[in-house]
This record gives structure tokens, sequence and C-alpha cells, in this order.
């Protein structure tokens, strides 16, 4: 098959399938459709060197996967010598919404709309956009972020660089790990599961159901706790704030070195609940070991409550 060639294949697989998407550079689309089969669609551009992909498309009963991948042993003395590149092959796929979806990719755009089953997304570089999910959502991207919508059930991000954002939805429970990048999540269903967040640098903006109680423990260095909901208060340093929301119940975990973190019952403007955290030579110096690598978010989030105030403008403003 040369450059810019187009190619599409059909597979009868019944209703219940384990979808397989590798890519390596270009885009990804997966949406669904009323019939029990799988259509691949895989159009190769006419930008870099066709020698240094291989496709596979196959499918049969319950299964079907759609790879774009480096030639073995082949990629790497190829770009040294050629200054080459692989193509961009844009995939598009459709299949029954009761797909198991799984995505792996390195430098792609990725879509996926209308499905119950679960999906779960790896990706190396590029946005992420989902909609109208109705089972597990789990993401781990390097780099790119996530714009999410119509979201009802369980989601499990891992993100290195970029924001996530996530409107019109019901999550049913949440677990976040992010490097650098913004949260939003609008909004949480009501239910059980621990809702936690780790985040090291951004904001994050969690909706609640405003008819369920939650128990809150949250450590951040340098943001502030922001909240519209009734809040019991029981305990508030520089950088702790525990608290029962509307009663106690659920509880919520998060751990922020930067950004203020809120906590809505509705979608509005927060009252400030800020913990106040010091500004003095200890935090920064526990700030660059974080920054350098040698202590983890624990250890730093530990150091800093631990360490008196040392600004003189603090201590001013402390009494």
């Amino acid at each position: 098959m040369s450059e810019g060639d187009r190619i599409e294949r059909t597979f009868k697989t019944g209703p219940i399938v384990d979808l397989d998407v590798t890519n390596i550079r270009g885009s990804i689309e997966v949406k669904s459709w009323d019939r029990e089969e799988v259509r691949v669609t895989a159009t190769v551009g006419g930008d870099g060197s066709r020698d240094l992909i291989e496709i596979e498309i196959d499918g049969g009963d319950g299964y079907a996967v759609a790879k774009v991948e480096a030639v073995k042993n082949a990629g790497a003395w190829m770009r040294e010598i050629f200054r080459s590149k692989p193509p961009s092959v844009d995939l598009d796929l459709r299949c029954p919404a009761t797909t198991q979806l799984t995505v792996r990719s390195a430098a792609c755009t990725v879509g996926v709309e209308n499905l119950t089953g679960s999906v779960d997304i790896t990706q190396a570089s590029g946005r992420v956009r989902v909609a109208s999910l109705n089972g597990s959502l789990t993401l781990k991207s390097a780099s790119g972020g996530l714009v999410a919508t119509h979201l009802n059930g369980p989601v499990n991000l891992k993100s290195v660089g970029g924001e996530l954002i996530i409107t019109d939805s019901l999550v049913t429970s949440l677990a976040i790990q992010t490097v650098s990048g913004g949260v939003e999540v609008n909004r949480m269903a009501p239910g059980n599961d621990p809702i936690v967040l780790n985040s090291v640098s951004g904001g994050a903006k969690l909706v609640l159901d405003p008819a369920s109680g939650y128990t809150a423990a949250i450590r951040t260095v340098t943001g502030s706790v922001n909240t519209d909901i009734r809040a019991e208060v029981a305990e508030q340093t520089r950088t702790t704030w525990k608290a029962d929301l509307n009663g106690g119940g659920r509880e919520i975990r998060i751990n922020s070195i930067s950004g203020n973190i809120d906590l809505l019952g509705a979608d509005a403007k927060p009252e400030s609940a800020d913990p106040g955290p010091g500004k003095g030579d200890e935090r920064t110096a526990v700030l660059k070991s974080l920054d350098a690598g040698n202590i983890d978010v624990s250890e730093a989030l530990r150091r800093l409550g631990d360490a008196p105030p040392s600004d003189s403008t603090e201590n001013q403003e402390s009494e």
C-alpha cells in the first residue's frame, strides 16, 4: 500500500467486543453504531515514510484489532540516515455500544463517543476527548489533557501535564493523580467510594452532589480551600483543612502543592476557607527539594506542616 491510501475492513463480532486500538501518530476516533459489527477505516497520510510503519487490522467473534506500529528494528536507523518519520494515520472505527475499548497511542488525538463498556486509554501526547460514556473511564496521559462530557460511571485519571475537565456528568467514583494542570469535575453522583485527588501544580474544582454528606481531609501548601457547602471545620492549619460537609459522610482526600481547591454543592462561586500557608525560608527550602525530586509530595506536606512560620509579615497577620 502506498502513502495516502485508505483501508477499510468490517468484521462480524457480535454485541460484546474487546476492541484493541494502537496508533503512533495521527488520530483515533471511536463511535458506536447499531450493528453487531466493527468497521475499521485507516487513512495513511503522505507526510512520512510508509516503510516505517506496520498496519494490522483483524476481527472476529467477540474481538477486533486495529494497530499502527513502528516497524521493528528498522525505524531508528532509517530516521537517522534519511531523517524520516512515520506517516500520520487516521483510524476511524464504528463498533457496538457495549464494546470494551483499549486504546494505546503515542502522538495522537483520541475521541470516543457513545459507549457503555469500559474505556481504557494510555496516551503519550495529544488531547483526549470523550463523550456519552456509561461505563468506566481509565486514562493515563503524559501530555495533552482530557475533555469529557456526559459521563456516567467511575473515573480513574493519571496525568503528567494537561487540563482534566469533566462536565455535564454523574461520576460515581473518582481517583485522580496529576503533576501539572487544573482539574474540573462537574459533577459527582451520590455514592460511597472515596473521592481521591493528588496534585502537584494546578487547581481543582469539584462539584459535589448537594444532597450528600462528605468528610473532607485536604492538605495544601500554597493554595486555599473554598466551599459553598455547609461546613463544620474540625481542623484548620497552614497546610491542613478537615471538615464535615452537610454533616459528614463520603470521604474526600486531597493532597495538593499549589492551586486552589473548590468544593461546590452547585456550580457557583465558593466562599474561602483558606488554611493560610506560610512563606518562610524553611517552606522555600522544602519546595526547592520537591522541585529537584529529592522528596515526594507526601514528605513535602509533612515537613511544611511541621515547619513554624518565619516570615515577619505572616506573624503580624496572625496576631
